[in-house]
């Protein structure tokens, strides 16, 4: 178990990787190497800074994530749609919005994302990032 100080450390370098635009399975895969911890643990650290940046972000904040995240969800619309789904599913985790369903059309050339209401406001959100 890590120590209070490296634990602050840790959750700031997840919170810098989603801000540049990681996928939650990259962020694992990097910081399992860097380190040598279990996709597990580090899933648990994603949690709590997902939760963090829910609890703690400004409206301008939220809007700005969701420009950023929709102009990476427009270029990669048209020739991956895996990865533009993959940054749907992100940007509402980051905003706390709960994906419920996709709409995938039958040759697969669009997804739709429909976001129905907030994640469940009972998490634990006093955890410092």
């Amino acid at each position: 178990m890590a120590d209070k100080l490296t634990r602050q450390k840790r959750l700031k370098r997840v919170r810098e990787l989603i801000g540049k635009g990681m996928m939650n399975y990259q962020i694992e895969d990097q910081l399992s190497e860097e380190w040598g911890l279990a996709k597990r643990t580090i899933n648990r650290y994603l949690q709590q800074v997902y939760s963090f940046l829910r609890s703690n972000l400004s409206q301008n904040d939220k809007e700005k994530i969701l420009l950023e995240y929709n102009e990476l969800i427009q270029r990669y619309d048209d020739f991956d749609t895996k990865l533009a789904l993959q940054y749907r599913i992100q940007r509402d985790k980051i905003l706390g919005l709960i994906t419920t369903r996709m709409d995938l059309t039958s040759k697969g050339e669009k997804i739709t994302s429909f976001n129905f209401g907030n994640i469940n406001e009972n998490e634990d959100t006093d955890t410092e990032v």
